[in-house]
This record gives C-alpha cells, sequence and structure tokens, in this order.
C-alpha cells in the first residue's frame, strides 16, 4: 500500500514526472528502476509532512493565486484596451498579461486536476492527461513567453535612454507587434518536439476498471524531455537573465546620472541668476525645467520598467537554479529518494511564478498615473466620474419629476 502511494506521488509531478520509458501513463504505477530508493526511504522529507505541504502547495496556495491572478490580468487587459495601441509600451504589456492570463489558466487547471487525483474516485478523463496537455507543460510555455516580453520591454525601454532619437525609427507599434508575434512563435517553437512526444486516447484503465481518455508517450520522450530541459529549462532563463539584468543596470545608472545632472544644473542656474540676474539665464533654467518636464513620461515608464525586471529576477532565479541542481542531483528527480523535497521544490516555483504573474497591477496602479486614473474611472472611484454619476442620476430624477406632473 505504501508502495502505491508514493507512485501516484510520483505521478503528480507534472512534466516532471519520470515517464520516459513507458508506453502509456498506467505503466508508471507499475515501474521500478534499479535504481530507485525503497518506499521508506523518504530522504529529507518524510510521506506524511510531504503529501501535507504539497496538497497545501498544489490545490490551496496556487489555486488561489491562480484565481487572484487571472482576475488582475483581466482587469489590466481592459485597461490596455482603453488606452488603445498607439504605442510600444501598451502594445508590450498587453501581451505580458495576455501571457501571464493564458500561464495562470494552465496553473487553475493543474490545481483543480491535482484536486482530483486526491479526491475525486473516478473522472472521464484521466486527470494526469488533462495536467500534461492543458497543464503543466503549456505553462511552462507561457511562462516563458512572459519572460521574453519582459526582456523585449527592457530592451525597448534601455534604448528609449541611450537613443532617445534614434529609436523612435525602429521601435513602432506595428513592430512591436511583429516582435511579440516573433517571440510568441519561437517559444511554441522550443517546446513543440515535447508535445510531439504525448498526446490523450481512448483506453481501459485498470485502475478505476472503465475505459476513459488516458495519456499516451512516445518512446522518445525521454530524449525530448533531455533536450527541452536543457534549451527550455537552463539555456533560455539564464539568456533571459542576463539581458534583463543588463538592461535594467544600465537604466538605473541612467536614471541616477540624469538626476544628478538636472540637480547640478539647477543649482548652477540659480547660482547664476541670483548672481548676474540675467533674463537670459533664466529663461535658459525655464528652458531646462520645460526639458526636464518632457522627459518625466519616460523616466517614470523606465522607474516601472525597472521594478518589473526586477521582479522577474527575483521570480526566475529560483526556477533556474533548481533546474541547474537537478541537472547534478539525480536523486532529486520523480520517485527516487529525495522525491518529496523535488515535489515541494517545484509546486514552491509555481507559486513563486503565480506571484509574479499577479502582482503587475498593483505596479502599474502605483507607478502609472495614466492606468491608476483609468482604473478608476471604470471603478468609479475618479471625482470627476463620481460627480458625472451623480449629475447623470439627478437628470433621471428630474426628468421622471417632469414625466409625473
Amino acid at each position: 500500500m505504501t508502495s502505491q502511494t508514493d507512485n501516484n506521488v510520483s505521478m503528480r509531478l507534472c512534466h516532471d514526472i519520470d515517464i520516459a520509458h513507458c508506453s502509456n501513463a498506467s505503466d508508471v504505477m507499475e515501474e521500478k528502476e534499479p535504481s530507485l530508493a525503497s518506499p521508506e526511504d523518504s530522504g529529507l522529507i518524510s510521506p506524511e509532512v510531504g503529501r501535507i505541504v504539497e496538497i497545501t502547495l498544489a490545490v490551496f496556495i496556487n489555486g488561489s493565486l491562480s484565481c487572484v491572478g487571472l482576475v488582475t490580468n483581466m482587469i489590466n487587459m481592459v485597461v490596455f484596451a482603453k488606452h488603445g495601441f498607439r504605442d510600444s509600451v501598451t502594445i508590450s504589456l498587453m501581451a505580458l498579461a495576455v501571457a501571464d492570463l493564458l500561464g495562470l489558466a494552465c496553473m487553475l487547471n493543474m490545481c483543480v486536476c491535482f484536486g482530483l487525483m486526491q479526491f475525486a474516485t473516478f473522472t472521464v478523463i484521466d486527470p494526469l492527461a488533462l495536467v500534461y496537455v492543458a497543464g503543466s507543460w503549456p505553462h511552462a510555455m507561457f511562462t516563458r513567453m512572459s519572460t521574453w516580453i519582459t526582456v523585449y520591454i527592457c530592451v525597448e525601454r534601455f534604448l528609449c535612454v541611450y537613443v532617445p532619437l534614434k529609436v523612435r525609427s525602429f521601435i513602432t507599434a506595428k513592430k512591436t507587434s511583429a516582435y511579440i508575434l516573433l517571440i510568441s512563435g519561437l517559444m511554441v517553437a522550443c517546446y513543440a518536439n515535447i508535445y510531439a512526444t504525448f498526446g490523450v486516447e481512448w483506453r481501459f484503465d485498470p485502475r478505476v476498471n472503465a475505459t476513459r481518455l488516458m495519456l499516451w508517450v512516445s518512446s522518445n520522450r525521454r530524449e525530448m524531455e533531455n533536450i527541452s530541459g536543457v534549451m527550455n529549462g537552463s539555456i533560455l532563463p539564464a539568456v533571459s537573465l542576463t539581458i534583463i539584468i543588463i538592461c535594467t543596470c544600465a537604466m538605473v545608472s541612467s536614471l541616477n546620472s540624469s538626476s544628478s545632472w538636472r540637480e547640478q544644473h539647477a543649482g548652477l542656474s540659480q547660482t547664476k541668476h541670483s548672481q548676474t540676474g540675467s533674463s537670459q539665464d533664466a529663461a535658459a533654467s525655464q528652458r531646462s525645467v520645460a526639458d526636464s518636464g518632457k522627459n518625466m513620461p519616460e523616466r517614470r515608464v523606465a522607474r516601472m520598467v525597472i521594478v518589473i525586471a526586477l521582479i522577474c529576477v527575483m521570480c526566475t532565479v529560483p526556477e533556474l537554479t533548481i533546474n541547474i541542481v537537478r541537472r547534478f542531483f539525480p536523486d532529486l528527480d520523480a520517485n527516487r529518494r529525495y522525491r518529496y523535497t523535488n515535489v515541494i521544490m517545484y509546486y514552491a516555483k509555481y507559486t513563486i511564478q503565480n506571484v509574479n504573474a499577479s502582482v503587475n497591477i498593483a505596479i502599474y496602479y502605483r507607478m502609472s498615473s495614466r492606468y491608476r486614473q483609468t482604473l478608476r474611472s471604470m471603478l468609479c472611484l475618479d471625482s470627476n466620474s463620481v460627480s458625472e454619476k451623480k449629475g447623470v442620476v439627478k437628470a433621471i430624477k428630474q426628468e421622471k419629476i417632469v414625466r409625473q406632473s
């Protein structure tokens, strides 16, 4: 009974489940490799603790975060749609919200399927098949897509800071849309080899003594999974993090240097004007202030992008670390000695990714006056919207009174 339970736990490891040498998913229940640890040897975490933490993270925490993230990203999409798609920043942020929304939808599907595996006695569709086809791997793809859209946003802001006069010629709304579509297509291509190695089919399941829709895998899944693990799990995150960190550091340095220059220039202008009282100096000082005011929106957008990039880095580093560590410590793999540690690590990674996909609304509201004004207007919290609404209500009441009289 313990062996059966342990193998069931290993089946819930989403895309990290070790079924490479199986002809179908049900064979996982019976497969044993020579190097597997005994059921009693649970490594650092006992089976009881592992199952409690696993259920808490997979069903309750990640399920709740996914629901919250779906709502917040829907709000983001509505706000950006109201702004229109005339500038590259709005298009990029809309694409980021869409990628996060799709990733969170896949994560919610994973949480529901895990709950079905825990508490449901029978389902027409095997929950494990749903996890693979519409949960784990699509979530990984959309998460990677979101990261690379963030890379594009950082590069765009970096160019706006360093070559502001030239950037408008090669970063337009249409070209940004093309770049986003190119990024999305490349991410789909990176995961296409994995999707060619599994699918669903109607098959008799001896575990429930019924025919239902189940998962099938090909014989070359192990090779494809290794290639995808190196490319999508290590190389792509490492390259994206490097680009984001370089662009973010450059933007921070540029903002700091421009702030210092403005303060020094403003101080010198005031001192010179107080000493000479020249009208030309006063006009030059006013022009400097005006130029500073013109660049203020660009600096605000750059600061907002810096915060988004820092959160993306903090949430991607744990994932990259886990993927690299598992390459050097095979016992962290599914069905091996530290299998419960592996389960908890991956669900903790999913929790961090959910947070990363859900918190952008707070950043936009705090750092973008345009976003804040649009959202408050949508929720009828803006003073002008409230007064207009009161005026409409008052007009309707007066019209009713006129009709009654």
